[in-house]
C-alpha cells in the first residue's frame, strides 16, 4: 500500500508540475518539512529549510509572472523543459530508492511517467495559453493563468494529502479532456461534411436551373422539353 500510495503521489505531482514547475514542488518541500510526506533515500534534501524558502520565491514569481500577457509565452519557452525536469524529481523523490521499487525501473519510471506527463500537460498548456492570445488578443490570458494555477494548486495539495485522490483527479481531467477533443474533433467533421453536402447540392440545382434556362421553352410538335425554373 505504501508502494501504492508513493507511485500515485509522484506522478500526480508530475502531472501538477506542466501547469506551474514549481508549485508542486514547494508543495512536496512543505509536505516532507511537516512529515506528512517520506521521501525516498537521499532525497530528504527536498524538505531542508534552504530548498522550501527558494521554491516559495520561485513559486511565487512564476505565478506572478504568467499574469502578465506576453510575459507568459515567454516564461513557456523557459517552463517547458523545466516541467520534464521538475516532473521528473517529483516522480524521483517517491520512486527512487523506494522499497520494493528496483531503483533502474525507479529511474525509468520517473523519467518516462513523471517527466511524460509533466510534459503532457505542459504541451496542453501552451495550446490553451496560444489559443487565448489569439482569441483574445492576450486580453483572456490572465484567466487561463489563473484557471492554471488554481489546478496546479488543487492537484499538488490534494496529492500530498491524499495521494491516490490526486491520481483520481488526473485521470478524471485526462479522461474529459480527450473525450472534449475527440467529440470536438467529430462534431466538427460531421459539421463540416453536412455543409458540404449542402453546399455541393445547392450548386447542383442552380446549374440545373440555369441548364434548363438555356433550353426552348416553345412546346412544338417535336416535343421539346419543358423545364421548369
Amino acid at each position: 500500500m505504501e508502494t501504492l500510495s508513493a507511485i500515485c503521489l509522484g506522478l500526480a505531482l508530475a502531472t501538477a508540475c506542466g501547469m506551474r514547475v514549481f508549485l508542486p514542488l514547494l508543495a512536496l518541500s512543505a509536505g516532507v518539512k511537516l512529515g506528512v510526506v517520506s521521501p525516498s533515500e537521499g532525497f530528504a534534501w527536498v524538505g531542508h529549510t534552504p530548498v522550501l524558502i527558494g521554491l516559495g520565491c520561485a513559486a511565487t514569481l512564476e505565478v506572478l509572472g504568467y499574469c502578465i500577457p506576453w510575459v507568459d509565452h515567454a516564461l513557456d519557452t523557459i517552463a517547458t523543459p523545466l516541467a520534464a525536469a521538475a516532473g521528473t524529481l517529483a516522480a524521483a523523490t517517491q520512486l527512487v530508492g523506494a522499497e520494493h521499487i528496483d531503483p533502474m525501473l525507479g529511474w525509468a519510471g520517473s523519467v518516462l511517467g513523471g517527466g511524460g506527463l509533466a510534459m503532457l500537460t505542459q504541451g496542453a498548456t501552451v495550446l490553451t495559453r496560444t489559443a487565448s492570445t489569439v482569441t483574445t488578443a492576450g486580453l483572456g490570458n490572465p484567466v487561463v493563468a489563473a484557471a492554471e494555477t488554481t489546478g496546479a494548486l488543487t492537484l499538488s495539495v490534494a496529492a500530498v494529502a491524499l495521494p491516490i485522490a490526486g491520481v483520481l483527479m488526473v485521470g478524471v481531467a485526462g479522461y474529459l479532456a480527450w473525450r472534449g477533443t475527440w467529440r470536438g474533433g467529430g462534431c466538427g467533421a460531421r459539421r463540416r461534411t453536412q455543409m458540404g453536402r449542402a453546399q455541393s447540392s445547392h450548386e447542383g440545382a442552380a446549374i440545373t436551373r440555369l441548364e434548363c434556362s438555356c433550353l426552348p421553352r416553345s412546346g412544338s410538335v417535336h416535343g421539346a422539353v419543358r423545364c421548369e425554373a
